[in-house]
This record gives structure tokens, C-alpha cells and sequence, in this order.
């Protein structure tokens, strides 16, 4: 019964001795726990560090487009008109929209990344790891148990070597675009552990799909200037027959730029060009966020011995009086071997 009575009271004093987290609380904390959250920042600092050496050196390849005046202007001369015209005959004679936003969204398409392909061979240097350049074709991928069963029993294909619609779903995933609400400019981003090779793949990208749009512009428009011929023959009004000929004018224009040696779509403010430095792993950001997270993973675990824990008789108390999560840790080694 004695012993009875003599816990409770403990419990009673531990529990009256707990006092809520104040500013009071805190500087203790840290005074007290000072020699562990110097070492939980040490620690994070190395696991900071291994990360870092663990990771591929990547080089950013940066490019800045904006739209080709003279595409532009061909996109948007007497669409309206052609609209109408086509809406009458159920031919689609063109739509509103920017040359530029229209290049964007042809970047990351299967139809661009045939033309990668055929035009430059991006394949095999885009996934080098599954070519054989000694024997000139694609390894097999490496087939697992487990994901070989699930196909067969989903009747699902196993998966073959890359293809362009591999091809499309990289540009999907690695190609960073950002457009400025000021000036429509485009910034593209690529980033590779090659940094020559960064450049030359966001080049052969643009090009790739200015070339793409190039093809589209050049079939909608001799499309356009055979229907409006077509309706030349049949219309008698006079001006009907005079705004006719300056809709075809204006596709027999789009037919010639289209033909012409500069970009279709888009003209490079800057070029394609690669960072001197690698831009990932950024150092210095991972270093401070891992003195950020030692910092508070240090100070929730004092909190934690020194506050929740105040008072009370329990396995933490050799912690406490240790100071340090060293000084303990060689204190029980040492009790143990003694």
C-alpha cells in the first residue's frame, strides 16, 4: 500500500511539474538540448552530403522562342472570313489561335517525334541504355517474374524496345516550358548528364516540330486555295468573287512562306545553349535544408526527453543527465562492459 501511495504522488508531482510549451520552455529546451540538435545537424549535414554524391551531375540546356511575325500574321488574315466561307460547305478552312501556343502543343506529339526520328536518329541516343551499338538493334527489355505473370494473366503485351510514342512521353515528361505574360516569349528547358547532347536534342526538338507545323501549314493551305478555285468557278457576284480572291491570295501567301528556308513557326530569341555548371544536385540548397530539418529534428526530440518526459522517473533519464546522444550512448557501452 505504501509503495501504492508513493507512485501516486510521483504521478501527481510529474503531472504538476509538466508545464505548457512557452518561450520559457523553449530556451530550456534548447539549452538543454543543445548537444543533440548540434548532432542531429551534423547527421543531416552528412546524409545531405551522400545524397549529393549519390546523384547524376545534370546540365540545363535553356532556349527562348518567340512567334514568326510572319506566321502569325497567316493564322489570323481572313480566318474569320474562311470560317464562314467553310461553314457553308462543311470544310474546316482554318481557326483563331497563336502560331506559338500551336508549336507548344505539337512538342510533345507522336507526329514530331517520327520526324526526330527519321530526320536525325534521336532514338537510339535518347535511350543509349537499351541500344546495341555493336550489334545495331534494341536489347531486350529485362523481364521480371512477377510483372511477366501480371501481364499474362491481364492479357496485357509485354513491353517492347522504344518507339516515338516513347519518344513523345519523354519530351512530355523532361521538357520544361514557361511562357512570360509580357512579352509571349517561350523558355524551354532540358536538362541531361551530356551537356552537348542537351543542346542538340532541344534544337533538333524545335526544329523537329517547326518542320511539323510546316507539313500542316502547307496541306491546309493547298486544300484552302483548291476549294476557293472550286467556288470561283461558280459564284457570279462580284464582290463575293473579289473577297474569294483575296482569301485565296492570302493562302497562296501562307503557301509561299511555308516553302521558304527560315523557321515556319517560331524564330529563337536565344538559341539553344548549356550551363557551364551542373544545375543539379543544387549543393547549397540541399545543404540548407538539411540544416534546416537537423535543426528541427534536434529540437522535437529534446522537446520530447526534456518536456513530455520532465520530471518523471523513466528510461530517459540517463539521457537527460548525459546531455548528449554521444555521452550516452558511451555511457551505456561503458556500464555494459563493466
Amino acid at each position: 500500500m505504501m509503495t501504492q501511495f508513493v507512485q501516486q504522488d510521483e504521478t501527481a508531482e510529474s503531472k504538476k511539474a509538466l508545464r505548457p510549451l512557452n518561450t520559457r520552455a523553449i530556451l530550456q529546451i534548447m539549452r538543454k538540448g543543445r548537444f543533440l540538435i548540434l548532432e542531429s545537424v551534423v547527421l543531416f549535414i552528412l546524409l545531405g552530403l551522400a545524397y549529393i554524391h549519390t546523384q547524376s551531375r545534370l546540365y540545363t540546356a535553356m532556349a527562348i522562342v518567340a512567334p514568326q511575325e510572319s506566321s502569325q500574321a497567316n493564322i489570323q488574315s481572313g480566318t474569320s472570313a474562311l470560317q464562314a466561307l467553310g461553314s457553308l460547305s462543311g470544310v474546316s478552312l482554318g481557326k483563331d489561335g497563336s502560331a506559338l501556343d500551336e508549336f507548344l502543343g505539337t512538342l510533345d506529339t507522336p507526329v514530331v517525334a517520327a520526324g526526330m526520328q527519321s530526320h536525325y536518329g534521336i532514338l537510339q541516343k535518347v535511350f543509349a541504355g537499351s541500344w546495341d551499338s555493336v550489334k545495331h538493334r534494341w536489347r531486350p527489355p529485362p523481364r521480371r517474374f512477377y510483372s511477366g505473370a501480371i501481364n499474362s494473366i491481364m492479357g496485357m503485351p509485354q513491353p517492347g524496345p522504344p518507339n516515338i510514342f516513347s519518344l513523345a512521353g519523354y519530351v512530355t515528361q523532361y521538357i520544361k516550358k514557361t511562357k512570360d505574360r509580357d512579352t509571349s516569349f517561350i523558355t524551354l528547358r532540358y536538362s541531361n548528364p551530356d551537356p552537348k547532347f542537351a543542346t542538340y536534342f532541344l534544337r533538333t526538338l524545335c526544329m523537329a516540330a517547326d518542320e511539323a507545323m510546316r507539313d500542316a501549314a502547307k496541306r491546309r493551305a493547298a486544300v484552302n486555295v483548291e476549294f476557293l478555285q472550286e467556288k470561283l468557278k461558280t459564284v457570279q457576284s462580284a464582290d463575293l468573287r473579289q473577297a474569294l480572291i483575296a482569301m485565296l491570295e492570302d493562302q497562296e501567301r501562307t503557301l509561299m512562306l511555308a516553302n521558304s528556308g527560315e523557321t515556319y513557326a517560331f524564330r529563337f530569341v536565344q538559341p539553344p545553349i548549356t550551363s557551364d555548371s551542373p544545375t543539379w544536385p543544387a549543393s547549397k540548397k540541399i545543404l540548407e535544408a538539411a540544416i534546416a530539418l537537423g535543426l528541427i529534428f534536434g529540437f522535437a526530440v529534446s522537446a520530447f526527453l526534456y518536456w513530455f518526459v520532465q520530471g518523471q522517473v523513466s528510461r530517459f533519464d540517463g539521457f537527460r543527465q548525459a546531455g548528449s546522444l554521444t555521452a550516452f550512448l558511451v555511457g551505456r557501452w561503458n556500464s555494459r562492459r563493466a
